[in-house]
């Protein structure tokens, strides 16, 4: 006698009442991370309220600023977003680093070489179509952030070289070397007192896909998704992960572990590179002292933030770059000092941290036992 299998399955209360249970179970692991942002975001935003208020400024003023400054346009909305992009990047690039068991902090050094590299071919280029100048100056980025994060990688998969320590120095080396260049053989002619390089020509610049949203956002987000997926969704991305879970026994599985190190290093380097390339192209146009704010750093405060949730990384760019852009009018508008705009980025981290660190207690055991208890 023949038995309808899936029939029998959908009919039978227990695999019913299973599912039941492993639903809310599902929708709990997914919301416990954004509620944890959420919490970390609010408390962030009135911790620094009332640091405001305790320092004598205008909380309704500095609030104001804040839309103004980030919503009151298409110009404040695209100035948010073209300050989001480079975050994206940066953070997807210290994810994926973190996935093989790799903490890339030098997204400020190779985010400062693929922006030079981006503008040196550019400006070399510029008599080609802007299309054509825009694609290799993209191509340039993305390679030489990927061989400025090789140099650390290939040192920690073969030398043993703590990757921190070495990335944390090829930060200065590109930033000293940069500054060399720019006033030296990369001066422009017109810089009579600061030194600077010459714009890249505005055939080569890249603008908004439509007003307020900056074409170098969508570029870094589609970017950004793919990575996730990839590491995610893909047997590389498995092996990737295997790699950062257990060492050892991706070496006894038969993984080629140093060399997919390394190379996962370079590729974390060349988003980097990429980010420098969109800033030259399309917010900045040249190099200067100063050209960058530090968009590496923030970068592995939006990694750590979303570190389980990798789908928060566009979310949390989103959130810092409207600190970001709101900053020149929140101290115009109420004198706040720039301090304030920092102490607003940063302290997203250190409420995800002191939560994670009271969910580890014993009170923060017991509180969750006590919620999870089923009722008798």
């Amino acid at each position: 006698m023949s038995v309808d299998i899936e029939t029998q399955a959908s009919t039978d209360p227990a695999a019913e009442d299973s599912s039941a249970r492993r639903a809310p179970a599902v929708l709990a692991r997914f919301a416990a991370p954004i509620g944890l942002q959420v919490l970390a975001f609010v408390v962030a935003i009135a911790v620094s309220l009332l640091l405001v208020a305790a320092l004598g400024y205008d909380v309704g003023a500095v609030l104001a600023a804040v839309v103004d400054g980030a919503f009151g346009s298409a110009h404040a909305v695209s100035s948010s977003l073209t300050q989001a992009a480079p975050l994206v990047l940066t953070a997807t690039a210290v994810w994926l680093a973190y996935q093989v068991g790799l903490f890339n902090v030098g997204g400020d050094g190779q985010l400062q070489v693929g922006g030079l590299a981006a503008l040196v071919v550019a400006l070399a280029l510029g008599d080609l179509p802007g299309v054509l100048t825009i694609a290799v100056a993209v191509v340039a980025a993305v390679l030489g952030g990927a061989a400025w994060a090789a140099v650390a990688g290939l040192l920690r998969a073969y030398r043993g070289a703590n990757e921190v320590i070495s990335t944390i120095m090829l930060n200065f080396v590109a930033a000293t070397a940069i500054s060399l260049l720019i006033a030296g053989p990369l001066r422009s002619p017109s810089a009579k007192y600061t030194p600077r390089t010459d714009r890249v020509a505005a055939d080569a610049q890249l603008g908004d896909a439509v007003p307020g949203i900056p074409l170098t956002f969508l570029v870094a987000l589609a970017l950004g998704v793919v990575t996730v997926v990839a590491v995610r969704r893909t047997s590389i991305g498995l092996r990737l992960r295997t790699i950062g879970l257990n060492r050892e026994a991706a070496t006894h599985a038969g993984l080629r572990v140093q060399a997919m190190q390394w190379q996962a290093f370079a590729v974390s380097g060349g988003l980097a590179g990429l980010a420098g390339g969109l800033v030259i192209l399309g917010y900045r146009y040249y190099i200067a002292p100063g050209w960058v704010p530090a968009w590496g750093l923030l970068g592995i405060v939006i990694a750590f933030l979303a570190l389980e949730s990798p789908g928060l990384i566009p979310l949390w760019a989103v959130v810092l770059g409207i600190i970001g852009a709101a900053g020149p009018a929140i101290k115009g508008a109420a004198s706040v000092p720039d301090a304030i705009t920092t102490v607003m980025q940063g302290l997203p981290v250190v409420v995800v941290f002191l939560v994670g660190a009271l969910a580890r207690s014993g009170p923060g055991r017991r509180l969750h036992a006590a919620l999870s208890r089923k009722p008798e």
